[in-house]
């Protein structure tokens, strides 16, 4: 099993530039786009509870492979992920490159000359940032002290944070700030960062500090101080 990694996304901006954001998902979904005109806190709340309702995102369906050299159908299920923002190419879902490179050999050349990469494990982790597509747990949008609006958003990932899936959103949306917040189940890698216009400008390892915390209280107790540090941070 891999190890689970907690993380808080956090993205900062105008009404009108967080609704944009929220309407890519909506379009992706195949859902009715809202509109930007006078977004204040009210829209962009209704905006995300309609994501949160309408969200799809696709999958492969089922691993027909071992009968023979066949595609495998793409099924829409819901849920707000990832590639509800940045959907994963066809390619990756119809044929599994990665457990059969030799029986779709032509079809992983490819996507190895478009992509630079076989199969949809390793498209996860160029793309991604971490192996697997993943669901959001939380999605909520509140106005900040500053007069801007945050969308907050909770996501569990295997081994890794999706710090690139943050940095390919992030050139979408460069008037947006967008945070990253991670805390892996055992404390091995523990930090946050800030990202705008597809650039990492901050990049802070906080593994140290709550490995010590760890020890000196518990494990929930760690979770609650960084929390409190990476609120802070967003702030700043």
């Amino acid at each position: 099993m891999a190890n689970v990694v907690n993380n808080y996304i956090s993205v900062k901006g105008s009404a009108k530039d967080i609704l944009s954001l929220i309407n890519l998902g909506l379009k992706n979904s195949g859902a009715d786009e809202v509109s930007a005109d006078n977004a204040d806190l009210t829209t962009l709340k209704s905006a995300v509870k309609t994501l949160c309702k309408k969200g799809t995102f696709r999958i492969g369906d089922g691993k027909p492979f071992e009968k023979g050299d066949i595609e495998q159908g793409i099924k829409e299920e819901k849920g707000v992920c990832f590639s509800t923002f940045l959907p994963i190419p066809d390619t990756f879902l119809k044929f599994d490159t990665t457990n059969y490179k030799d029986k779709f050999a032509d079809e992983a050349a490819k996507q190895k000359k478009e992509y630079g990469v076989v199969g949809w494990y390793d498209y996860n982790c160029k793309f991604f940032g971490c192996k697997w597509d993943s669901i959001f747990s939380r999605i909520l949008v509140n106005q900040s002290e500053d007069d801007n609006y945050v969308v907050e958003m909770s996501v569990e990932t295997p081994w890794s944070p999706p710090v690139e899936f943050v940095v390919r959103l992030s050139k979408l949306f460069p008037t947006l700030a967008f945070y990253g917040g991670y805390v892996e189940e055992f404390g091995q890698s523990v930090g946050y960062y800030k990202v705008v216009d597809g650039k990492v400008l901050e990049d802070v390892d906080k593994t140290d500090v709550f490995n010590k915390r760890q020890e000196e209280e518990d494990y929930d107790e760690a979770c609650d101080l960084f929390l409190e540090e990476y609120s802070d941070f967003i702030i700043d």
